[in-house]
């Protein structure tokens, strides 16, 4: 089991928490860890990783499409700069709603 994701709910939110470095090494286990959770708004939180890969990227697309399809709703925060750069260089900014915190997410998720 992959200590790169905690699974916790605050009002009503699903909240994956993906910490240190989410890379190809790891992503099969998260990938599975949240499929297993069955949810209509889910929120991920960025704020812990510190590297971030192609593989990685790919899951977090797939998740969002998986959400988009089931009707559930889906944002991502609190994501460093190296992080936010990677996204901005893929032009995923563009497609998913990013926030800079916590609350700002569950509020955007309300």
């Amino acid at each position: 089991m992959s200590d790169q994701l905690k699974v916790d709910v605050v009002n009503d939110v699903t909240l994956a928490r993906l910490i240190g470095r989410v890379d190809a090494k790891c992503v099969q286990d998260i990938g599975e860890r949240l499929k297993s959770h069955a949810v209509d708004v889910l929120a991920v939180d960025m704020s812990k990783v510190n590297f971030i890969d192609s593989s990685a990227l790919g899951l977090i697309v797939s998740t969002f499409r998986r959400n988009q399809e089931a009707g559930s709703k889906f944002c991502l925060f609190g994501m460093n700069p190296q992080v936010r750069a990677v996204f901005e260089l893929t032009r995923l900014h563009r497609i998913f709603d990013i926030f800079e915190t916590e609350e700002q997410a569950l509020a955007s998720l309300a």
